[in-house]
């Protein structure tokens, strides 16, 4: 009300949005924000869905999916499944990716059967048995394997050093090429 008097007194015509209750100027003003940030960043609804696929969906894609969500998560989201999935997550993995801040504890096994085929912009198979037995919708494929760090033997600290350096083989392939292919799509 004192900016409508001072305009008033001054002989200057109120802005219109000087009329509006307070609340409703400031919620004006956020979406004016969001709109500016959306025009420049994107939005959520323009990330591209990746699916990672291995066999047993246990160690490589897991550690695959949780790398793309907290490194590329504002281009790509990122789901996991196997052609004959084992079941579980591996414990080794979920505590490799524990060491760098990622945590896939939550992370479930699922078969290619219980996700969606036309949902995908890409498809990633992190080794070879995965890219033999894929499902036939798939497309747009990137195929990267890796060792399976689940067949190391020796001691736990052996089997987690397999761990760390296919989790870091990932990151510095696998992140690099979905990059690579998001700044290529985008041109």
């Amino acid at each position: 009300l004192k900016l409508q008097f001072l305009y008033l007194i001054a002989g200057f015509p109120a802005p219109q949005q000087l009329f509006l209750p307070l609340h409703t100027r400031s919620m004006i003003r956020g979406m004016r924000v969001a709109a500016a940030v959306q025009r420049r960043y994107g939005s959520a609804a323009a990330k591209e869905k990746v699916l990672i696929l291995c066999t047993g969906n246990s160690c490589r894609s897991h550690m695959a999916e949780g790398l793309v969500n907290a490194m590329l998560g504002d281009r790509y989201e990122a789901l996991s499944a196997g052609t004959k999935p084992s079941g579980y997550v591996h414990p080794l993995a979920i505590e490799a990716l524990g060491e760098i801040g990622i945590d896939i504890a939550a992370h479930t096994s699922k078969h290619t059967d219980a996700v969606e085929a036309d949902d995908y912009a890409v498809t990633v198979t992190v080794c070879d048995n995965a890219q033999e037995n894929q499902p036939g919708w798939l497309r747009n494929q990137i195929h990267v394997p890796f060792v399976d760090p689940a067949d190391a033997t020796g001691t736990k600290e052996e089997q987690m050093a397999v761990f760390r350096e296919v989790r870091d083989q990932i990151r510095a392939q696998l992140l690099p090429m979905l990059s690579q292919r998001q700044r290529a799509t985008s041109a």
